[in-house]
């Protein structure tokens, strides 16, 4: 059965930075978050963060605790594209972004994040960024193993 955040191009899971130990941690109450930072992104001229309150559950060191989080600062999966920050919400979405950026193709709709995609800012989507774009999203992919 299809959610309506699958529907919409929404995770089922945030990774974020453990506060305690710096690993990722996963976000477990979605329902407010999705509807703070959602697919959206931010204004080119406008760099700022939204706070939001999370119950997180690291698997290294074991913390499960509400905590405070800046996003896209806290996000685990991020990275630096000349000056703008590309961020994915897990690492499922960093692996669509790339491939999506790999594509020459811009139909954004066949992808799962395809909501996401279709706000991803055109910093990131032109080919003379490409390059920088992939080596950022390689880092974040294999930043997992």
């Amino acid at each position: 059965m299809t959610t309506i955040n699958q529907w919409l191009g929404w995770p089922d899971k945030i990774s974020v930075n453990c506060p305690m130990c710096g690993s990722k941690a996963d976000v477990i109450d979605l329902k407010q978050i999705i509807i703070r930072i959602g697919p959206s992104t931010r204004p080119k001229e406008k760099q700022y963060t939204d706070y939001f309150n999370a119950n997180v559950s690291c698997l290294n060191c074991g913390l499960t605790k509400q905590k405070k989080f800046q996003w896209p600062v806290d996000a685990y999966y991020q990275g630096n594209v000349k000056g703008k920050v590309l961020w994915a919400w897990n690492l499922e979405h960093a692996k669509v972004i790339n491939e999506f950026i790999s594509s020459t193709s811009r139909y954004y709709r066949k992808y799962k994040f395809s909501s996401s995609l279709y706000h991803l800012p055109e910093h990131f989507k032109l080919s003379k960024n490409r390059g920088a774009c992939l080596k950022t999203l390689d880092r974040m992919i294999t930043r997992e193993s």
